[in-house]
């Protein structure tokens, strides 16, 4: 069962909590009809039962934080003005903080609430983000973690920070991936502002990253992807190109990266497609050249399975919130 707690308390930003709920809500659906599997939905944690945000709305919560015992995912909402005060207010989540984070669950700071982090001691020599704002005020007062300016997304083990709302927005598809798989985190990006997403990984600062793993062949191989989807690829190519049989191919790409040779090759082809129905005029036809898929109507057909939508109503709504 997977258990996703968002916790609000007075003085948090409604829409760090509403759209990770709705982007959540989204992959809950979508596995309850791929998958045939009853997920759970996230609830809302809160020391009281309403919560006063920030704008004047109320949000309701479902169950005190203490209720929580082994969470897969929790997120704190992004604090306006000064989080010292919401903090004091909330000194118990420290512990449970610490707890969750002992127990395996990935924890997610947005904007200023990475302060209950470092309050909790999590973020020790540890790299972390804020909001910009408070660069200055969180630096001073957290000496000893690596606050990185430079990106809007940081991770150190389970532990991620988001500078914004806009930038958490990368991260829950993340975890959506993470929890319930590439597929259907796909089909949420498609419904939530593809024009404006970016990978997480583009704009992350991963902790001690130099590569996803440490297969060197399976590095050597993904490089050599990264640089020739476009041409015809088939698992035997692979297989040969590293001197091991089809079978060891594919073990040894799922240990290093959790899916198969032909899976990561779709969506390396895809992403190169989306960026250019947004970027060029070119056809779907010299688009799905351009990608590797030949043929049109595969391409066409491969992309509405993964997107939810056709290339051609892909491209009409990302134009259209560009450059209207």
């Amino acid at each position: 069962m997977t258990t996703i707690a968002l916790i609000a308390y007075d003085h948090c930003l409604s829409s760090s909590i509403s759209l990770p709920m709705e982007m959540l809500n989204a992959a809950a659906d979508a596995n309850r009809v791929l998958n045939n599997t009853d997920t759970p939905p996230p609830k809302i944690y809160g020391s009281n039962r309403k919560i006063h945000c920030a704008g004047g709305l109320t949000i309701l919560t479902d169950s005190h934080p203490r209720t929580i015992e082994t969470p897969d995912l929790v997120i704190l909402p992004a604090i306006w003005r000064n989080p010292l005060t919401v903090i004091r207010q909330q000194r118990f989540l420290l512990e449970l903080l610490k707890k969750w984070h002992d127990q395996g669950a990935m924890l997610c700071a947005v904007g200023t609430s990475s302060c209950f982090f470092a309050e909790a001691g999590l973020l020790n020599k540890r790299p972390a983000t804020t909001h910009w704002a408070h660069f200055d005020a969180f630096q001073k007062r957290y000496p000893t973690v690596q606050l990185q300016k430079d990106f809007l997304i940081t991770r150190s083990q389970n532990i991620y920070c988001a500078g914004s709302v806009n930038s958490v927005a990368d991260l829950i598809i993340y975890f959506i991936g993470n929890l319930y798989g590439a597929d259907i985190a796909s089909r949420v990006e498609a419904n939530f502002s593809p024009e404006i997403r970016q990978s997480y990984a583009k704009s992350m600062f991963n902790e001690g990253e130099t590569s996803r793993h440490s297969d060197e062949d399976i590095v050597r191989l993904q490089h050599w992807l990264n640089e020739n989807f476009s041409q015809k690829i088939t698992s035997e190519n692979m297989a040969k190109m590293l001197g091991i049989s089809v079978r060891t191919l594919n073990r040894r790409f799922n240990v290093a990266t959790r899916q198969t040779p032909q899976h990561y090759l779709r969506k390396i082809r895809l992403e190169h497609a989306k960026e250019l129905l947004k970027e060029t005029n070119l056809s779907v036809a010299e688009i799905a050249e351009q990608a590797g898929l030949n043929d049109s109507s595969h391409f066409s057909s491969t992309f509405k399975r993964f997107m939810s939508v056709s290339p051609s109503d892909y491209r009409e709504a990302v134009k259209s919130k560009i450059f209207s």
